[in-house]
Formats: C-alpha cells, structure tokens, sequence
C-alpha cells in the first residue's frame, strides 16, 4: 500500500513527509521498472498484482493482523492507531485465486489492486476481528499516532473485477478463525 501513497505523492506533487518505509517502495518500483522494460523488449507479457495488508495461515510475520491476533487470543488489550483511516486486509487464499485470475485473463501492462472494494476503517476492521476473537477485549485505539494514510480513491479496486471476474470469496470470520487456529498450532508468539 506504501507504494500506491509514493506513486500518488510523486505524480501528483503532493506535499508529504517521506517515511522510512519509501525506501523499501523504492527497490519495488525499480524493481517494477525493470521487469516491464524487460518483458516489453522480449514479448512476454507483465501484470502486476498490488496486494492489500495480507493475513492468514502461512505467515509468520509479525505484522499488525498476526499481532492483533495474537493479542487476542492472549486477553491482552492491543495498543493501535487511532485507526479513522479507511484500510483493506485480504485473506491469502483470495491472494491466490486473484493471481490465478491475473494469469488467466489479465490484461497486459496493467497492474491490479487485490484487495476489497469495500470502504472500512482500520478501526472498524480491527473492531470486527476483536468481535469475532474476543468480543470483550477493550481494544486501546490512539496509542499510536495515524502517520499512514492511503489515498483509496486513486486506486481501482473494480479494475481485477472488471477485467477477470475476480472478487474476494473467502468468508472473512472464517478467514479470522482460520488465521486464529492456525496461529494457535504453531504456537504464534510475539515475543519470540
């Protein structure tokens, strides 16, 4: 999501404060550079599928879904950002059908948003998990300060839709389950 705010802040000469995360977008659209460049001059074709905060069984990581998770299934009240900015998860397994879709019947040169089209907080979103996991764990909104914001309306969340067909499909409680069980089975520890 990083990407589509340095996209939107350079094309459209917004006044911003970059942040350290530009530098890891940086290496993405040189990276992006590279590959269009290469597969223009030999014939192949290029699509791009640019992923929403992705969550569920196989990640390891210690991003927000994974420690939010975490937390609740440890009645341990998370510590979040106010969290008014609108904001997107998307479940692995959609991931997958998404690039499978992109595969088959992507246009080429264009590059895909996966994620939802819905138009949800973090907030709302993170109190929905709550409410699935451990409805009457307090959550600690404004902990932190929203230094993110992702400009939504620059991005075509139909477009994935709109040439392939492809929408999200996994139900998202059982999604958050799913993650929540998993997370339990390989003994998910922040802390470690």
């Amino acid at each position: 999501m990083n990407v589509f705010e340095v996209r939107g802040a350079l094309l459209n000469h917004l006044d911003y404060s970059p942040r350290g995360a530009y530098i890891h977008v940086a290496s993405k659209i040189n990276a992006e550079i590279v590959a269009r460049t290469y597969c223009h001059s030999n014939g192949i074709v290029y699509n791009e599928g640019i992923i929403a905060m992705a969550y569920g069984e196989g990640n390891r990581s210690k991003m927000i879904p994974n420690v939010f998770i975490y937390s609740m299934m440890n009645n341990v009240s998370p510590k979040l950002v106010n969290g008014n900015n609108e904001y997107d998860l998307i479940y692995i397994k959609d991931i997958v059908t998404a690039f499978v879709a992109i595969d088959e019947k992507g246009i080429d040169k264009k590059s895909y948003y996966i994620g939802h089209n819905w138009h949800k907080t973090f907030r709302e979103i993170f109190e929905e998990i709550r409410n699935i996991l451990n409805p009457s764990l307090k959550i600690e909104f404004g902990s932190y300060p929203d230094d993110n914001y992702i400009d939504y309306s620059a991005i075509n969340r139909n477009e994935l839709f709109e040439d392939t067909g492809w929408m999200p499909s996994f139900d998202f409680k059982q999604s958050i389950l799913n993650t929540a069980n998993w997370l339990r089975e390989i003994k998910f520890d922040i802390n470690k």
